[in-house]
This record gives C-alpha cells, sequence and structure tokens, in this order.
C-alpha cells in the first residue's frame, strides 16, 4: 500500500514536469483556456437574454401588477422593459 501510494507520487511529478516543458502541450492548454473563455462569454450573454425574456414576458403578462411595469423589471439584472 505505502509501495503503492510512493509509485504513484513519483509517476505524477514526472508526468507534470514533463507536461510543463512540453511545447506542444503548452500550446494546447492555451487553446483550451481560450476556448473556454469564449464560451463562457456566449453562456453569459445568452443567460443575459434569458433573463430579459422572462422579464419582458412577466411584464407582459401582468405578473407585476401591483408596480409600475418598469420597477418589476428593474429587478432583474439588466432587464429591459418596453
Amino acid at each position: 500500500m505505502v509501495l503503492q501510494k510512493v509509485i504513484t507520487q513519483l509517476l505524477q511529478q514526472y508526468l507534470v514536469k514533463t507536461l510543463a516543458s512540453s511545447p506542444a502541450f503548452q500550446r494546447l492548454a492555451v487553446t483550451i483556456a481560450g476556448k473556454l473563455q469564449a464560451v463562457q462569454k456566449v453562456a453569459e450573454q445568452t443567460a443575459q437574454q434569458a433573463a430579459q425574456q422572462v422579464c419582458v414576458a412577466r411584464a407582459r403578462a401582468s405578473a407585476c401588477t401591483a408596480e409600475p411595469r418598469g420597477v418589476c423589471c428593474a429587478r432583474v439584472s439588466g432587464c429591459v422593459s418596453d
């Protein structure tokens, strides 16, 4: 059991050093990081658009009858009422 942990740790250290010094792995890491940032940006934009659509739909359906139309929508971040 102890020998297995030692071997695993030594193998992990070797792999980390090998990958860290590999130009191909570094390019792959940079490419993946860039794509993840792009996907995150699209996801944030999509979430914002969905929040706006929900807000506008609620306002149109008079879900906020006790308040002025824009006040209800103002609670949703970035919501724009018509």
